[in-house]
Order: structure tokens, then C-alpha cells, then sequence
């Protein structure tokens, strides 16, 4: 039996600390994610020597191995869930607790990443609004383990030989899979365990013997610092937007294969650093740090609508602390006591760990069953809270006019880019944020053929679309290779605009007036930091109609004179949108209806505001004359 390493927990401490800091909003972390790359690394390493060791001294027992794994994970994951359940109960708006209820359910039974990745549409509810969005990680490990121990005895017992072959291939097919899938499949390739198989799989390696391992000091020094310079470059220069996982998902988990790989061999330097005692003990709680951080970082965004404490920023050290002293009492008062068999035995530590996780999927059914207990709140703030939950497909041609990441592979409908002959066309170009007006304009424009090119998360620029993913790549070299054939008579340039896009927009703009069209860049819509139909229902409870006001995003402010610029110096026209939301001193946020302008935080209209701002768009188009 391999002894213990505490470096490997010096890397947990390393990726959770990464993960905790990414989501509490600290700047130099822009890649703080891949924290759980890391982890998968580390235990594919730890598991595949447990389970190999064990088959070849003939100990190796199947219901031994998900003892362990219930110990290891259940009773933490599931004190936290109630906790997280409880808490939702108090303050959660029925929608978000239903989808809290939906995915504790699929949680207690390792499925929550197969749930959040049928709900991975490009409007699907925020992240902010998901506290227990991080356990997909936790059951892309568990269904990993379901098959990896079988698959690891056979090849122990009957192919020895070739067990590192065995587990190559595995890790080989599954990296393959995972940088096609990021390319045509994103949301697959993010959540389902098959496309995250070959970060565990290259842990395994490490262990089955299936990687160089180096002979001199100075070969297991340069592995080791190496290792640990690609995980901290990851940590610090990955960002978001980047297509992830992917090829890129190489750089951390590579580092880690590299660190341990060099442990193995021998004592170096950068495994010194990572035994120091804090980072070791940091490592010790860190299951339980990444367990109680994010429902905590949830919560506080949620909550702080109803008038709770100062801005984020100034509350993030003080979260950062909070759930780090949750973890110290999870790791000594749950995870310790579970594990320990002289207090636990098997049976006790079984029975209640299946009956905590009985009584809490019976009650998420029963909160489903009850559409999230609307009668906490009064009919008009439930009223509001549904729009949470809005349906905007039809109004967006979603699959059709606009495609998602769920469309990888498609392409514009023909329909789309189709006007009769003599018909005035106006062409809506760009992310969601064009996408959202055709319904609007179709509605306020009947004489016209409202075109419609739009794609999510796509920018209607020229050479920036070049380094997005394919379907972006394809509607822009579409749409300006064809724009002289297409010929509309006005073009209606939007988008969710920041810093990184406005050096593309003057060539683009130069590009699409050579047309003939007549060009109009768009300003940005209103944005907020919290949904606005949660604002609107806190409003309603808290009594405070001015509440949305307070929340408003300081973005469109400082985008609109950059674009007006822009758009002055390309010899087009720009639109501001504020006349449209903002007639007066005070913004709009529900219609004449009672209908919230927009179904989340980041501008995107309901039908009832997209006829609002068609509206105004039509009586703008129509009243001036063509340059």
C-alpha cells in the first residue's frame, strides 16, 4: 500500500482554494475553475491505487469499495443539501425553490450534472440562482466509479500485463470525444462524465504505471515545478469565455499528472512547499470547503435584493471566512466521525446515511409537488417570481433564427434570411440580445420582412467571431458573405457589448454600410445584478416599489457614448435604447400589462418588452429618411 502523500493534499488545498477564491469574485483567479479539473486528477490517482493494490492481494471486495465512497461523500454532501434545502425554504421565491428541490433530488442520487445539463440552454436560470450547482462535479466522479472498478479487476486479473494499454485507451477516447464535443456540443461536454473520463483517467495513468517516470533529482525537480507553474498559469490566465474543457483542460491536469508523477519518484522541492502544515490542512477540508462555499456565495446574492448587508465586494472576504469556518466543522463534526469504523460501523454508518438521503428526496419531491410552496409569499410577488422560469424559444426562433449551444451543428433556416421581391427588409444581426427584438419588430413592422441572423453569445463582428466556436464562425461568414445577395434595406447591428468586441465593430460597420444598407448600431438594454423579476417580487415583499432602481448596472452608461462614437466615425447611425426603457425619470420594469420588461439580469426582453422596444424601433426606422 502506497503511503501517505501529503502533497496530494497539498493539491487539493491548490484547487479548492482556486475554485473558492474564482467564485468569490477575486480578479487574479480569472481561471479559478479549473480547480476541479484538479481534483478529478487527484482522484483518479488515489482510487486507482486503492483498487489495484487491493485486486492483487485478492482483498479487493465491490461492496467494500462503495462503503468507503459513502463515507468519503454521502454524509457531508447530504448535511449540506438539508441545510441548503432549509435555508431555501425560508427565502427562496417558489421558482427557484422548485429548481432547488429538482436538483437536491438529482444530487441525493449522483445525477445533478445530467439535470444542470438538460437545463444548459443559453437561458437557462443563473448560476447565481442554483446553490447546488456545484455537485455536478461530485456525480461525474460517482458515475465514473460506478463501471471503473469492474473495468480496473478485469484488467488486473485477467490482462495485467496490459492494464496501463487498457486505461490509455480509455483516457485516449474519452480526451478525443471531450475536444470534439467542447467544439459541437459544449454543454455535454462540460457536465456528462464520458467527455471528463480522461481527467481521471490521467490520474490513473500516473498510478497503473502507464507514464515516464523520472530517474534523476534534477528530471523529478523540472517535472515537479513544471507541473506546478501549469496549474498556477491556468488558475491565473484561463478566463471563462474560453471553450472549456477542451484541449485547454491539458494545462492543469497535465501540471497535476506532473506533480504527483514526480512525487512518486522521489522528494522535490515544489512537493515540499505543498506539505507546509496550513496548505496540508487547508487540503484535509477541502471536500467539505468546496461542499459549503458556493451555496453560501448563492445565498448572499439572492438575499441581498431584501436589503441584506453592503455590495459583494466588500462581503467577499468576510464569505470567504464564513465558509471556511463551515468546512472546519463539517470536515471534525460529520466527515471525520463518518470514517472512522471504530465509532461507525458499517451497518450504522449504511442506514443512516441511506435514511438522511430517503428524507431528504422525500421532501424535494414533496416541495415539487407542491410548486415550490408559492403560499410563503404574497399571489403578486408569486406572480412575478414565475418569470424566472420564463420561456423564451418561440419568441427568439430559437433553433431555427436563433441558434444556441445546443445547435452546434445547425445552421440558419432558410426562412430566416427570406423576403419577398419588393418586400422592404430590415436584417437583425447579432447574440441574443438581436434575437430578442424580431418578435417586437415582426409585430410592429407587418409590411416589412423582418431578417433575422442571430446566434448566442455571438458578436456581429467580422474577425472576433473567428475566434469563437463554429456555429458563430459560420453566421457571421454567412451573413457578410452574402450581404450584397441578401440586400436588405436596413440593418439592425446588437449585441451584449463589452471592452474585448469594440475593437472588431469599425470594420465590421465599414463592411455591412458598403452594402447599401442602411446601418444602425444599437445601444445596450438595461441590466441589473439580479434578475429583475426577483427584484420585482422583492419589491412586493419588502414594500418598495423603487427597489429594481437600486440594482441597476452601471454598463449601459458607459457603453452607450463608446458605441455613438464608434458608429459617428464609421459614417452609421446609433440608436440608444434608453428612450425606449427609460421614457422618463424612472425606468420601466414591468409593461402596461403588468408583465416584467425582461425574464433576467442581463437585459434579455419578454415578449411584451420586445413589442415595447419594436415599437420604438419601427417609429424610429420608419420616421427617418434613408442617408
Amino acid at each position: 500500500m502506497e503511503k501517505y502523500r501529503a502533497d496530494i493534499d497539498g493539491l487539493r488545498a491548490l484547487a479548492v482554494g482556486a475554485v473558492v477564491l474564482y467564485h468569490f469574485g477575486f480578479p487574479f483567479v480569472a481561471g479559478g475553475f479549473v480547480g476541479v479539473d484538479v481534483f478529478f486528477v487527484i482522484s483518479g490517482y488515489l482510487i486507482t491505487g486503492i483498487i489495484t493494490e487491493e485486486v492483487r492481494a485478492g482483498t479487493f471486495r465491490y461492496s467494500a469499495f462503495y462503503e468507503r465512497r459513502v463515507r468519503r461523500i454521502v454524509p457531508a454532501a447530504t448535511v449540506m443539501i438539508g441545510a441548503t434545502l432549509l435555508v431555501g425554504v425560508l427565502f427562496l421565491m417558489p421558482a427557484e425553490l422548485d429548481d432547488l428541490a429538482r436538483s437536491a433530488g438529482s444530487a441525493l442520487v449522483s445525477l445533478s450534472n445530467v439535470y444542470f445539463w438538460t437545463q444548459a440552454g443559453y437561458f437557462d436560470v443563473s448560476a447565481e440562482a442554483r446553490p447546488l450547482l456545484h455537485t455536478w462535479s461530485l456525480a461525474v466522479e460517482e458515475q465514473f466509479y460506478l463501471l471503473y472498478p469492474v473495468f480496473i479487476g478485469l484488467m488486473v486479473r485477467w490482462a495485467p500485463r496490459h492494464l496501463a494499454r487498457g486505461v490509455g485507451a480509455m483516457t485516449v477516447g474519452s480526451f478525443v470525444a471531450c475536444v470534439l464535443a467542447t467544439q459541437w456540443a459544449p454543454s455535454s461536454a462540460f457536465y456528462l462524465a464520458p467527455f471528463r473520463a480522461w481527467e481521471l483517467g490521467l490520474g490513473a495513468l500516473v498510478r497503473c504505471g502507464g507514464i515516464w517516470m523520472p530517474g534523476s533529482r534534477g528530471a523529478r525537480e523540472a517535472l515537479a515545478g513544471g507541473g506546478l507553474v501549469a496549474i498556477v498559469a491556468a488558475i491565473v490566465a484561463m478566463a471563462p469565455a474560453d471553450p472549456f474543457p477542451g484541449w485547454r483542460a491539458l494545462v492543469p491536469c497535465l501540471g497535476t499528472a506532473a506533480v504527483i508523477l514526480a512525487g512518486r519518484a522521489g522528494p522535490t522541492l515544489a512537493g515540499k512547499a505543498l506539505t507546509l502544515r496550513p496548505i496540508v490542512f487547508v487540503g484535509l477540508i477541502s471536500y467539505s470547503w468546496y461542499l459549503w462555499h458556493w451555496p453560501l456565495r448563492v445565498f448572499d446574492q439572492l438575499l441581498n435584493p431584501l436589503g441584506r448587508g453592503p455590495g459583494f465586494i466588500d462581503r467577499a472576504p468576510l464569505l470567504l471566512a464564513g465558509s471556511f469556518a463551515l468546512a472546519v466543522l463539517s470536515w471534525r463534526l460529520v466527515e471525520r466521525p463518518f470514517r472512522d469504523r471504530a465509532r461507525w460501523g458499517a451497518r450504522r454508518a449504511i442506514s443512516v446515511a441511506g435514511g438522511g438521503t430517503a428524507v431528504l428526496a422525500g421532501a424535494a419531491i414533496v416541495i415539487v409537488g407542491l410548486r415550490g410552496l408559492p403560499a410563503r409569499f404574497p399571489p403578486e410577488a408569486v406572480r412575478l417570481a414565475a418569470y424566472l422560469q420564463y420561456d423564451e424559444a418561440a419568441a427568439f426562433r430559437s433553433g431555427t433564427c436563433f441558434l444556441t449551444s445546443r445547435d452546434a451543428r445547425g445552421a440558419l433556416a432558410d426562412e430566416c434570411l427570406r423576403a419577398r421581391p419588393g418586400q422592404p427588409s430590415v436584417l437583425v444581426l447579432g447574440d441574443s440580445h438581436a434575437a430578442q427584438l424580431w418578435y417586437g419588430l415582426d409585430r410592429a413592422m407587418p409590411g416589412h420582412a423582418i431578417l433575422q441572423a442571430t446566434a448566442s453569445g455571438c458578436k456581429p463582428t467580422m474577425r472576433h467571431a473567428a475566434t469563437e466556436d463554429r456555429r458563430c464562425a459560420r453566421l457571421i461568414a454567412r451573413v457578410y458573405g452574402d450581404i450584397e445577395q441578401l440586400r436588405p434595406d436596413v440593418i439592425l447591428l446588437a449585441g451584449r457589448w463589452r471592452e474585448g468586441s469594440l475593437p472588431f465593430l469599425p470594420e465590421s460597420l465599414s463592411a455591412l454600410k458598403r452594402s447599401g444598407a442602411r446601418v444602425i448600431l444599437l445601444g445596450p438594454e438595461l441590466e441589473y445584478d439580479t434578475p429583475l423579476p426577483r427584484l420585482l417580487a422583492a419589491a412586493v415583499v419588502a414594500g418598495d416599489r423603487s427597489l429594481p432602481a437600486g440594482h441597476l448596472s452601471q454598463v449601459t452608461g458607459a457603453m452607450e457614448p463608446r458605441l455613438s462614437a464608434i458608429a459617428s466615425r464609421a459614417g452609421v447611425e446609433f440608436l440608444s435604447l434608453t428612450p425606449a426603457l427609460c421614457p422618463q425619470a424612472e425606468c420601466m420594469t414591468v409593461t402596461g400589462s403588468g408583465v416584467p420588461v425582461q425574464f433576467d439580469a442581463v437585459g434579455h426582453l419578454t415578449r411584451e418588452g420586445s413589442v415595447l422596444v419594436g415599437a420604438y424601433l419601427a417609429q424610429a426606422i420608419l420616421a427617418a429618411r434613408r442617408p
